[in-house]
């Protein structure tokens, strides 16, 4: 869907017979052709080289009853997080509440990183419209916004200001629910095919080869068996995208609802901000306000010390 169609408006006039034929009421289930009468953010705009991947870190009732049993190892593929950080390569993570529960250590890292930007996913990946590749139908779509809002702010400290409805199955009420929520729709118009999908060469020819200027590459996270190759593809991926003259964003910067930054640079902040992490015990500085004012700034000449949330350390930084 065109940038344009973020708030709210009637879809341009000018739209392509294949898209006008693809277009599904908004009664039915919605897979997303690219007119579908449903507001939200299938690509950023066509002018530039910007492009965005995406991963989604789905967590139903099942899955996670399948981790407890043992039947699965891990719902996350830590895999496709080393090669995004390998490569530098900044990316969106939708995560659904049950999933950052579940990991929380690890939430927390990906929620600090700034290479990611952390949207919602729900809470539990229930389908908000029916039938819908099998899932669940969440019975309170307001509840399944809300209780991920809660989760993953309790847990990283960041309340997402996007979310992607599970399947990316929904109507327009629910547009409305989430924008009343604060919360932006993002889908994505570059489906690359992950899930179930035993060839990582499918995977990234797909990607490659529908990738085009604003795309927003949709992806997974939980890995195997549900996406088995996500990694072993995005190493395809990468490169080819690259030499194709694509640069990599976060949602938020493709659509312009962040400020572009230098994404090296705030990494190189981030790792060189990372290695002076202390622990509180062995810090040296005013620990006492620390404790009496934890959300604050503590200024110690010649730098100051910074309390980071939820974890126990404060951070050194010097003063120029």
């Amino acid at each position: 869907m065109a940038l344009a169609m973020t708030l709210g408006m009637a879809l341009p006039a000018a739209v392509s017979t294949r898209a006008a034929q693809a277009a599904a009421p908004t009664s039915a289930t919605v897979d997303h052709p690219p007119v579908d009468r449903v507001t939200s953010f299938d690509n950023g705009p066509r002018s530039g080289r910007l492009v965005a991947l995406t991963f989604d870190a789905d967590m139903t009732p099942g899955m996670l009853a399948l981790l407890r049993r043992g039947a699965v190892q891990s719902w996350y593929n830590r895999e496709v997080i080393d090669v995004l950080r390998a490569e530098r390569v900044p990316a969106t993570l939708f995560l659904t509440g049950l999933w950052a529960s579940t990991y929380p250590d690890d939430a927390r890292a990906l929620a600090a990183d700034p290479l990611f930007e952390i949207g919602s996913h729900t809470f539990d990946h229930a389908a908000f419209r029916t039938p819908c590749y099998g899932l669940a139908a969440a019975s309170d779509h307001g509840w399944e916004l809300d209780e991920a809002q809660r989760v993953i702010q309790a847990v990283t400290g960041t309340s997402p200001t996007l979310v992607r409805f599970p399947g990316d199955c929904y109507g327009q009420d629910d547009v409305y629910l989430a924008r009343q929520k604060g919360l932006k729709v993002i889908s994505g118009d570059v489906r690359a095919g992950d899930a179930f999908n035993p060839s990582a060469t499918a995977v990234a020819n797909r990607v490659i080869s529908q990738t085009m200027p604003g795309s927003i590459v949709v992806m997974h996270l939980h890995g195997a068996p549900y996406a088995p190759k996500t990694a072993t593809a995005l190493r395809q991926i990468i490169p080819a995208l690259r030499q194709q003259g694509f640069e990599f964003a976060t949602v938020g910067r493709l659509l312009g609802l962040l400020p572009a930054v230098d994404q090296a640079a705030a990494v190189q902040v981030f790792r060189e901000a990372e290695s002076s992490l202390i622990p509180f015990s062995s810090a040296i500085g005013p620990l006492a306000a620390l404790k009496r004012h934890p959300g604050a700034l503590v200024r110690s000449r010649p730098g100051f010390w910074l309390r980071l949330l939820r974890l126990p350390y404060v951070l050194w930084i010097p003063g120029t």
